[in-house]
């Protein structure tokens, strides 16, 4: 502990010199799934859910995009509290056009 009482460890000094234990029970779980699930079960896992998600099942489309391309990042406004940015608030249509190199 810290010399002083104050809470944490000396600097360099770890409070868990052993590391985080194993964590048994989830990998005899990853065991289990990767030695029972084969390729061929993947596959037909991965065709049914293109089958529901082709005919609405939205929680196929969001398994199937979260595996494919990663879940969407979320963009949190944290500086204007909510209130429009100038700097783009100000910028009309034609403003855009001429960023873009588009003048006509």
């Amino acid at each position: 502990m810290n010399p002083t009482g104050i809470g944490g460890f000396k600097k360099g000094i770890s409070g868990n010199p052993q590391g985080r234990p194993k964590k048994a029970k989830e990998d005899r779980y990853y065991e289990i799934l990767i030695t029972t699930c084969t390729k061929d079960d993947w596959k037909d896992i991965v065709k049914r859910a293109i089958y529901d998600a082709k005919r609405g099942d939205t929680a196929a489309r969001t398994w199937l995009g979260n595996y494919i391309i990663g879940p969407p990042t979320e963009h949190k406004d944290i500086t204007s509290g909510g209130l429009p940015i100038k700097g783009y608030a100000l910028i009309t249509p034609d403003d855009w056009d001429k960023v873009d190199g588009d003048t006509g």
